[in-house]
């Protein structure tokens, strides 16, 4: 990725507001933004609702289509374009073309769930509760080893001073 800015050009589409009948596309104006350089969906979203004047409530979906309206990634917009083949953006209200089925938990399911969450916070407590031991513990085993060790250098260098021939002193 490059640290420019993008010229992006594109076509919004209000899918929302006109539905999907008598798109015209040469009819709709082209607008350009400057995008940043590594600039999220986020920054987008902004940009596309302030110029249409939206209201940010989660209840629209943005939906970015090339020039020949297929549906792409949002990573294309680092791509740029140009003003002959800009980007739709087509923005649509959440469930617009089919409703969703109203669907139930069962409480079996729920009541299972509730206690695997229960028995985690439990056990993530009580590891909680160890862990300053557990450092306590470390060290303490950490000199024990230091100590052995130590205590078997002192006695490897006796037996070697011990078994060293005389005439190897000199």
């Amino acid at each position: 990725m490059s640290d420019i800015n993008k010229d992006l050009w594109f076509v919004i589409q209000r899918t929302d507001i006109h539905g999907l009948s008598n798109i015209n596309y040469e009819s709709m104006s082209v607008q350009k933004t400057l995008l940043p350089p590594h600039s999220t969906f986020e920054e987008l979203k902004s940009i596309v609702f302030s110029k249409e004047k939206i209201e940010d409530n989660n209840s629209k979906i943005i939906k970015l289509r090339k020039y020949d309206n297929t549906l792409i990634p949002y990573s294309f917009l680092l791509q740029g374009c140009t003003k002959d083949k800009p980007f739709i953006i087509e923005i649509v209200n959440i469930h617009q073309f089919c409703q969703p089925d109203k669907r139930t938990i069962s409480l079996d399911y729920v009541e299972a769930i509730k206690s695997k969450i229960i028995e985690l916070e439990k056990r993530i407590t009580a590891l909680e509760k160890k862990m300053p031991n557990i450092a306590a513990i470390h060290n303490q085993k950490i000199e024990e080893t230091v100590t052995q060790i130590s205590n078997l250098i002192t006695f490897l260098n006796r037996r070697v001073d011990e078994l060293t021939p005389p005439d190897w002193i000199t």
